[in-house]
């Protein structure tokens, strides 16, 4: 069992790491989702499965963060998510914040995903780490790695590793 977080500054390269993780591992389509934005007069932040099934996750809100959580239409569905994948299945999260805090249904399914024995590689907004840690539990990540401008590139050999060396205590970066 190996659990990895990683987290860093907006744009600092935490996704482009995961991805590089994900294509060292041979993880095309693990379990999990990732948040995308997008563009224009109503941008919205939207939740996709690495399979390419996708819902809104949040639309415009007032005030900070400038996003509103859209209950209706991301809550059931990616609770459902964490659940139903395999205990075994790679999992990959990308990314937590802020935003899904307040609900307690999605912070325990993301707290229940620290106890399955599958690899979890998850990616955590910087200005959440503290409180998501908190939830999850400071024990139940085997390592953290906090991504900048100067590891970004040597980062994925190193995640990859600490996962192809299974069960160890990998050291973290």
């Amino acid at each position: 069992m190996t659990h990895i977080l990683i987290s860093g500054a907006i744009g600092s390269g935490k996704s482009t790491v995961v991805r590089r993780v994900m294509e060292r591992l041979g993880w095309p389509r693990p379990a999990g989702f990732f948040t995308t934005r997008t563009r224009g007069p109503a941008p919205e932040v939207l939740i996709s499965t690495w399979a390419g099934e996708t819902r809104r996750l949040a639309r415009p809100g007032a005030g900070e963060p400038p996003y509103r959580l859209d209950e209706p239409a991301f809550l059931p569905w990616a609770v459902e998510q964490l659940r139903a994948a395999p205990p075994d299945a790679p999992m990959v999260l990308d990314e937590l914040g802020v935003l899904e805090l307040p609900s307690r249904s999605f912070t325990e399914a993301v707290a229940g995903v620290f106890q399955r024995p599958g690899p979890l590689l998850v990616v955590i907004q910087e200005r959440a780490l503290d409180r998501w840690i908190d939830l999850i539990g400071r024990g139940n990540a085997d390592a953290f790695f906090r991504v900048a401008t100067d590891n970004r590139d040597r980062l994925p050999a190193q995640i990859a590793a600490c996962f192809q060396r299974g069960g160890d205590r990998p050291a973290t970066g």
